[in-house]
């Protein structure tokens, strides 16, 4: 009798690429990485939830044909796969331990409760004031209206040197980008050229 799901698989572009963006970037941990023959099974995991695995898994055989394998790799590079939400218990808390600790990448939504995302990226940048800040949102998003992110970066009491270090991009889509394809394409490049830019210490 099945008792849950334990291991959810993503197809990714590169398995090295993926396992350093979630370990060093998100703070996950490695569990399982394993190789039989060119098949690597690779799976990584939250610190706090250890009964969960998340697979980083590469389009090929065994698994696939070599057909099927192809015409995945071409849709894991235009980012046309499932979106994957991490939750926080507390925002409060979660910036508290920023201020503890080092941080490299902060996800964040608008709307969230007890603090919002635009006010946990303007503390943020108090902590660090080279961190690079992408707003993403859709036109027709009617929960938080086009041009509200931007409204609000602006207005807030930001010295215009960190108001630089802020970046927008809007897409034809409503609230969920990720569920009109043109746009979640769009947004998975634009956050990837962003996460590699940043990374490297560019500016936007």
């Amino acid at each position: 009798m099945s008792q849950g799901v334990e291991v959810v698989g993503l197809y990714v572009r590169d398995q090295d690429e993926a396992l350093a963006f979630y370990v060093e970037q998100i703070g996950f941990r490695v569990h399982t990485d394993v190789r039989n023959g060119d098949y690597r099974w690779l799976t990584v995991q939250h610190p706090d939830q250890p009964s969960f695995q998340l697979g980083l898994f590469s389009p090929g055989p065994p698994v696939l044909d070599a057909v099927t394998a192809q015409t995945l790799r071409a849709i894991v590079a235009k980012g046309a796969m499932p979106p994957l939400v991490l939750t926080v218990d507390d925002c409060r808390a979660a910036y508290e331990r920023m201020r503890e600790e080092p941080f490299t990448l902060l996800l964040t939504d608008i709307v969230m409760p007890e603090m919002d995302g635009i006010e946990l990226a303007r503390r943020a940048t108090e902590l660090d004031p080279d961190l690079k800040v992408m707003v993403n949102g859709g036109y027709y998003d009617v929960s938080t209206p086009y041009f509200e992110g931007k409204m609000e970066m602006r207005h807030l009491p930001v010295p215009p040197n960190l108001q630089a270090n802020v970046e927008y991009h809007y897409y034809p889509s409503g609230h969920m980008v990720y569920v009109h394809p043109p746009s979640l394409i769009e947004l998975h490049n634009k956050v990837a050229d962003f996460i590699r830019r940043t990374s490297a210490g560019a500016t936007p």
